[in-house]
């Protein structure tokens, strides 16, 4: 290949690199247009951040027991829409797993999983608020019907897994379906249902912060009480109180799930 020849493919090379930036810059600029984006604000005159976190920086100390109760509140809440949940996502993965439930059954069941994924915890509780009220209890439910969407498929996918031989062998000798959950499935997909179900477990501790703020109590409750009396020395220990609540789950998530692949110590969770 000449040189001119060189330099043409060269160029046809970084222009297909090239590209896909001059198709998505105009759509960048048009959504910034679309959804009303000014920097303006950023202007020293607009910018009241600095004010505002000099309340931050003095948290108001005399309120962490009410904080420390309202994050225990969030933690039962996660655990019990937890337990709750996994139950009721490996009621819907056994009917998903086509290995132990006929083909009409896993096509609801998979339709009824993926259905959930599609609708947002918030838009749950919501409704369940208005049958329900206020309280935790609407926040157990939603937390609970949520798990369905990734344990459920978690689940069946673990389930669908299992060698064929282990179902039909004890099949053969007369097992009922539930003494093949019981003596067939379970042993098979223990670590993994455990691993997969404190995981959901993590992420059921910070999505009880979000639904706390809604109406389910607990410390975001807290949190959007310090914001509507523009308490921001007090917003600051609720924050500063969830941090530490997600962090510690995160880590103790990390070790239970280590714990039960085999290694057990403490260290390996950080």
């Amino acid at each position: 290949m000449d040189t001119a020849g060189y330099r043409k493919f060269k160029l046809r090379k970084q222009w297909r690199r090239l590209w896909p930036f001059f198709i998505l810059f105009p759509f960048l600029i048009f959504s910034a247009w679309l959804v009303e984006v000014d920097m303006r604000v950023f202007e020293q005159k607009n910018f009241r951040i600095l004010n505002l976190l000099s309340d931050f920086l003095y948290p108001a100390w005399e309120v962490l027991p009410v904080m420390l109760i309202a994050a225990s509140k969030t933690v039962l809440l996660a655990i019990l829409g937890t337990v709750f949940g996994s139950i009721l996502s490996f009621f819907f993965a056994v009917y998903a797993a086509e290995n132990l439930s006929p083909r009409w059954a896993n096509h609801i069941s998979r339709i009824l999983i993926a259905l959930e994924r599609s609708i947002s915890e918030v838009l749950i509780i919501l409704v369940l608020i208005v049958i329900f009220g206020l309280g935790m209890f609407p926040g157990v439910v939603a937390i609970a019907i949520s798990c369905i969407g990734m344990l459920g498929k978690l689940y069946a996918d673990a389930i669908e897994e299992i060698p064929e031989s282990t179902i039909q062998g004890l099949r053969s000798v007369g097992a009922t379906k539930l003494q093949v959950i019981l003596f067939g499935v379970f042993p098979e997909i223990a670590t993994s249902l455990i691993a997969n179900t404190i995981l959901r477990f993590e992420i059921n501790v910070r999505t009880s912060v979000l639904l706390g703020a809604i109406g389910a109590g607990g410390i975001g409750y807290e949190l959007l009480k310090a914001y509507n009396y523009l308490a921001y020395s007090e917003m600051s220990v609720a924050i500063l109180t969830i941090l530490a609540l997600v962090f510690a789950s995160e880590q103790l998530s990390g070790y239970w799930r280590k714990s039960v692949d085999g290694k057990k110590t403490f260290r390996n969770a950080f």
